[in-house]
């Protein structure tokens, strides 16, 4: 996620409450693409795991529902400049 925040991406957190489900919203110049689902950003995810996610695709002059409701939930929560890892290293 580093990498990601290195260029230029920005990720938030809230963590006053527990939301594990996964939102990306891309904007393009002409289309609004959502994905929601199960997967997390993570090798295993992409590799290993077996995840479930939806593909919304919207041009862009029309409404997409998601952006609303990811506009609420994104202002109240917080933004992650840094990601220290070592945070979650699993002990053996």
């Amino acid at each position: 996620m580093n990498e990601l925040l290195n260029r230029g991406c920005v990720i938030r957190t809230n963590e006053s409450f527990f939301y594990h489900g996964k939102v990306y919203i891309f904007l393009t110049a002409d289309y609004t693409i959502t994905i929601t689902g199960s997967t997390n950003l993570s090798r295993n995810a992409f590799g290993n795991n077996k995840e479930l996610d939806s593909l919304f695709i919207y041009p862009r002059h029309e409404i997409n529902p998601f952006l609303k409701w990811f506009n609420d939930f994104r202002s109240s929560a917080d933004e992650i400049e840094y990601l220290d890892v070592s945070k979650f290293n699993e002990s053996a």
